[in-house]
């Protein structure tokens, strides 16, 4: 069982749980009978609130409703509007031999194993440019790779293996947290006979395609790491609205129970709560709450 199924299903028989209290009370209601403890539920609704938001805001949810972000950083002319189009098999990025065409990012979309892939080519990074224009566009570079998932270094074959190898490092100290990978692209014009490549390191003609379906199989592994979609159920956007939907059935429970409200209209909101999140993990609500009372207390025995 995956991580994300299993959070879920955990919060899931928490509620499960209080529930079937809440209701025995109503069936002892003329006795005055307290089955739970209400300032331990309400910190329990709002722990299961804030563990939905966390879910709901993390990465993986993130990339399933925004896509696995690939940004491409380089120095100016090497190579990566010709890789940003090898990727996406299509002319989208003009190519130009011209250092500093491309001012502005420009951004397409692909499919890899149903993960959308969020592709950026983006500005040459260099720091000898007086262009006002230019410079604004390596900013916005910047930007884009802060908010990236794998950031993919461009380096153009011909003028040596090691030529961004400062540009790496110095984007490694800039983005610790991203996953970077070294690309040396124009395998077609150097004459330099290429080392083994490793899993983070590719030899590739953008040109000619070769080396391509490597670079795609390589983020696909990477993206479907992410979102941790081997085990486990595969976060999408009606599971986002599912969660948004908990979160809001669990605030009205709150709600109602701090005002003094019956026991009765707390718990539509937390049947509500669980049947959502029996939504997300394909399991239904029908008599377990019966099912709980009677694992819970030996009543009619």
């Amino acid at each position: 069982m995956g991580g994300f199924t299993k959070t879920i299903r955990l919060l899931r028989k928490d509620l499960l749980s209080v529930c079937a209290l809440l209701e025995l009370e109503l069936d002892f209601s003329g006795e005055d009978i307290e089955f739970v403890d209400k300032n331990r539920f309400l910190t329990m609704i709002d722990s299961t609130i804030s563990s939905c938001r966390q879910i709901s805001d993390s990465t993986a949810s993130s990339i399933l409703r925004h896509g696995f972000q690939v940004g491409l950083a380089g120095y100016p002319n090497a190579g990566k509007s010709t890789f940003f189009n090898a990727l996406l098999n299509k002319k989208r990025s003009i190519v130009s031999p011209i250092a500093g065409t491309t001012r502005d990012y420009i951004q397409d979309t692909f499919t890899l194993n149903g993960i959308t892939i969020s592709l950026y080519d983006t500005a040459g990074l260099r720091n000898d440019s007086d262009d006002s224009i230019e410079l604004e566009g390596i900013a916005l570079t910047h930007s884009l790779l802060d908010s990236s998932n794998l950031i993919f270094v461009i380096n153009d074959l011909t003028l040596g293996e090691h030529h961004s190898l400062s540009l790496l490092h110095s984007l490694q100290e800039r983005y610790p947290a991203t996953k970077l990978c070294l690309i040396h692209n124009k395998l077609d014009q150097s004459t330099l006979p290429p080392a083994i490549p490793t899993d983070n390191v590719f030899y590739v003609s953008a040109l000619d395609g070769i080396g391509i379906n490597s670079v795609k199989q390589y983020i696909e592994n990477v993206a479907t790491g992410s979102t941790e979609r081997v085990t486990d159920v595969l976060l999408n956007h009606r599971h986002s609205a599912l969660l948004s939907s908990i979160i809001i059935h669990l605030t009205n429970a709150k709600t109602s129970l701090t005002n003094g409200m019956s026991n009765e209209f707390v718990t539509i909101d937390i049947r509500r709560a669980i049947t959502a999140l029996g939504e997300i993990t394909g399991e239904v609500l029908n008599e377990e709450i019966l099912n709980t009372i009677f694992s819970q207390f030996c009543i009619g025995k």
